[in-house]
């Protein structure tokens, strides 16, 4: 398992050149891939950010592949959805000339753009190119079963981590150590895409794939000891059950619901047991309660500011104004993107916020009224919707706007694969449906369907 991280690593580098989806599988992966090549090789653990390099170098290669060989490939990419992104990261930089921010400290002021506009070009300008349609999208959730369960293998069996406090990493220095977040967040997505997964035809092979990939999820997600994305995510699994899959009944939907817990607590405790790892001190009420009380002073320590500041219900207290109010000590900042937006940007841009969200959400229920009849692609829509809401939720206790990279990249997607499908038409899904029987040795395809009813390309 030593060099599997490393493996998998330049297997999706190489692939994604040519194949944009397998871009899109490492994008999805890559903080917490990071991790494990951190823990694999000195060479990642000295030059941090020689990972995201090579991550961009392949996605900016597998974007101008997606130009080059798909038609009208930039329709429902430039639309008012990437307007409001930008129009809101671009005024959080504007707001410098009024926030109180020191940018002379590290990861305060400016200093948090100036590190996290890479991510910005790789994961709003790139990333949702590199899915077309509905069945690019389908084919990006099986790939992610497998490069996300391996990528998590290669973090649970590697002997370089070790659970401290309840929390699983690798040391980086003798005193710092990997941030568990990025492996939550990954335990957390994979979970979501092994439990809502489903359609084509069901084989043995199939089921152990979607089951194992649920448990690794799982195991991640709670070996990580970040509390909210495993809660999070088992919330969005049990929403958007129904929505993947037709349930025969209200039993039925329990009856799944409980046991994928049991599934996932039944591992997490055989794996305690055998590792010899059990620290469940950050699961115990009195863990959770402080938490909980540190992010509610946070919150409550901003809105008091912008409260008392007119001024700023209009254009905001300046970006990362958070770090320099009384008492909040190393914190930095405020921990929630609603309340960060809000406060130090003001309301109009709290208002762009909300308008993005209703927007995916309509988008969203427009691609489950289109695909419902489709087992497969209505699977894969439920993904989307579920990994939105996820990212949604993680939203209001940890990261900041220059950091909700997945939350903007899932957005994007849904509202472009809807607009694709409004204008280019079922004909399009259908010659689609085609072309992937031909190529159902690459994926987990199902039979022929009969056509779309209604839809003309434009």
């Amino acid at each position: 398992m030593q060099y599997l991280a490393l493996t998998l690593f330049a297997v999706l580098c190489l692939m994604g050149i040519a194949r944009p989806l397998w871009a899109l599988t490492l994008l999805l992966v890559m903080f917490a891939l990071e991790v494990a090549l951190q823990a694999d090789l000195d060479l990642f653990r000295d030059q941090p950010a020689l990972a995201n390099y090579i991550v961009a170098g392949v996605v900016l290669l597998a974007t101008i592949t997606t130009l080059l060989r798909q038609p009208r490939p930039l329709l429902g990419h430039t639309t008012s959805a990437l307007a409001i992104v930008m129009a809101l990261l671009g005024w959080s930089v504007l707001s410098f000339l009024w926030s109180p921010a020191d940018s002379t400290l590290p990861n305060e002021g400016f200093n948090i753009i100036r590190e996290a506009y890479p991510y910005f070009i790789v994961y709003v300008l790139l990333g949702p190119i590199l899915v077309t349609s509905i069945g690019d999208w389908r084919k990006a959730t099986t790939l992610m079963l497998l490069v996300g369960s391996l990528v998590v293998l290669s973090i649970v069996m590697s002997p370089e981590f070790s659970v401290r406090s309840g929390r699983i990493g690798i040391g980086l220095d003798g005193i710092h150590r990997t941030s568990p977040l990025a492996i939550a967040q990954m335990g957390g997505m994979l979970a979501i895409f092994g439990a809502l997964s489903t359609g084509g035809r069901v084989t043995g092979l199939q089921t152990a794939v979607r089951v194992g990939a649920f448990i690794c999820g799982a195991l991640l997600a709670l070996f990580s000891g970040t509390r909210g994305q495993a809660v999070f995510a088992l919330f969005a699994i049990a929403m958007f059950l129904p929505v993947s899959r037709r349930l025969k009944n209200i039993g039925s939907y329990f009856s799944l619901v409980g046991v994928g817990a049991v599934v996932a607590i039944g591992a997490y405790v055989t794996f305690n047991y055998v590792l010899g790892q059990a620290d469940t001190d950050r699961w115990q009420v009195a863990s959770i309660a402080d938490a909980t009380a540190i992010r509610q002073w946070s919150f409550f320590q901003l809105m008091g500011e912008f409260v008392q500041s007119p001024q700023a219900w209009l254009v905001g207290l300046g970006y990362n104004a958070f770090s320099t109010l009384e008492g909040v000590g190393d914190l930095g900042y405020v921990h929630n993107l609603y309340a960060e937006v809000l406060c130090e940007l003001g309301l109009p841009a709290f208002v762009l916020l909300v308008v993005l969200f209703v927007k995916t959400w309509k988008a969203s229920l427009a691609l489950f009224r289109r695909y419902r009849e489709h087992p497969a692609e209505r699977s894969a829509v439920a993904i989307l919707m579920a990994m939105m809401v996820y990212q949604a939720l993680i939203s209001t206790k940890e990261g900041t706007l220059w950091s909700a990279w997945v939350l903007f990249t899932f957005a994007l997607v849904i509202i472009r694969l809807e607009s694709r499908a409004q204008v280019l038409g079922d004909l399009a899904f259908e010659e689609e449906q085609a072309l992937l029987e031909t190529e159902s040795h690459e994926s987990f395809e199902e039979p022929p369907r009969e056509r779309l009813e209604g839809g003309h390309p434009a």
